[in-house]
């Protein structure tokens, strides 16, 4: 004499026919806006965020841009994070390394000009990695 089980019922799923397990994305779209809603009403302190995750958020919304590096150079920025990590207890990311070195030369070819470590180095007066 076999036992019979009661049927499991899903209320949720019942308006929308037993198979349907998706949401729509007119549902979806209405609940981040209810989500949206709910957090415009919380107090500042419980949505407020640290500066880490802050740059996070920021550099997420930064366009993606891919470079080829040498193995070399590659090397000298993992050696750069270590010495950063290990003597000033700074954790930095290759991004973040890289984008200040950018910045740094730009900004030495707008003052320094002639004289810039990018002029020397692609005028043939001085070889990269020098």
């Amino acid at each position: 004499m076999p036992n019979k089980r009661r049927p499991i019922s899903f209320p949720e799923l019942e308006p929308k026919g037993k198979a349907a397990i998706l949401r729509s994305a007119a549902e979806v779209a209405a609940e981040t806006q209810q989500l949206d809603d709910q957090e415009a009403g919380m107090p500042e302190n419980v949505l407020a965020s640290t500066p880490e995750q802050e740059d996070v958020e920021n550099r997420a919304r930064y366009p993606k841009a891919t470079y080829r590096l040498s193995p070399e150079t590659l090397e000298a920025i993992d050696d750069a994070k270590r010495t950063l990590r290990r003597r000033y207890n700074i954790k930095v990311s290759l991004e973040e390394i890289a984008e200040q070195a950018i910045q740094a030369v730009c900004l030495d070819l707008q003052e320094s000009q002639d004289a810039s470590l990018l002029v020397a180095m692609f005028s043939g007066k001085r070889k990269p990695g020098k």
